[in-house]
């Protein structure tokens, strides 16, 4: 566990020196403060309330997750760096958590940058702030399977915009079952049903502030199956260099 929380600093001020990861925060953080204030109309609400931003939380989610993994495995195959960390006396596991609990610290950044809203929220009125901190708490769960899948992509393939373009399409299947639309496609049971699958729908009781046990198992579970398979593709690469 030492190593990978090694190679999670290493990775993580990697990161923060390259410009690449404050574009991704920067644009995160706009996109988010827009939401609140435009998409949303926080002012026009009449409302002190974080719920106009949660709502769209998955998305940002799937777009931001990753947006920040992709070239953590592609580019060390781009830039010739894959051979030392084949030859690495750390651990396939330790390798592959380092890097997700180093993408996960910096997603945890950008929604530091949300924390203003809410003290303007609660300057207009007064702000749950249990609720307020569930939606982050769930975020940042949701937040990590998509970075895990990211991670995954990554790993996958050589080409970061490759590894982006696929994380996006298999983490976009990730939120299709909830989508409102299946109601007129295969009647409200069946919509009903399938949106249990969706984790988006899933997210939505986190927006609330309420954090279930099913859903945290959930996210938990599918991050963990993500990591395993990720963990699977490296060793598979360092035994055949």
């Amino acid at each position: 566990m030492n190593h990978a929380f090694t190679v999670a600093g290493k990775e993580l001020r990697s990161s923060l020196n390259s410009p690449l990861a404050w574009v991704f925060i920067g644009t995160f953080t706009i996109a988010a403060w827009g939401i609140f204030f435009f998409v949303e109309k926080f002012f026009a609400r009449d409302e002190a309330t974080m719920r106009g931003l949660f709502a769209w939380m998955p998305w940002l989610l799937w777009g931001v997750g990753p947006a920040l993994t992709m070239s953590l495995w592609a580019s060390e195959r781009r830039l010739g760096t894959w051979e030392i960390l084949a030859t690495s006396p750390v651990s396939t596991s330790s390798l592959v958590l380092g890097k997700f609990l180093a993408a996960v610290a910096l997603l945890g950044l950008a929604l530091l940058f949300t924390l203003p809203m809410a003290s303007t929220a609660d300057a207009f009125g007064s702000l749950d702030w249990g609720a307020a901190f569930g939606g982050w708490i769930g975020s940042l769960l949701l937040g990590a399977v998509f970075i895990a899948l990211g991670l995954l992509c990554s790993a996958l393939v050589q080409d970061e915009l490759v590894a982006l373009v696929l994380g996006w399409s298999l983490g976009a299947l990730l939120l299709l079952p909830g989508l409102g639309f299946w109601e007129s496609l295969v009647g409200t049971g069946a919509a009903s049903a399938l949106r249990q699958f969706g984790f988006g729908a899933r997210f939505e009781t986190a927006a609330r502030g309420l954090i279930e046990l099913r859903d945290v198992v959930l996210w938990i579970t599918t991050a963990a199956a993500f990591l395993t398979a990720n963990g699977a593709v490296v060793a598979s690469r360092r035994h055949s260099r």
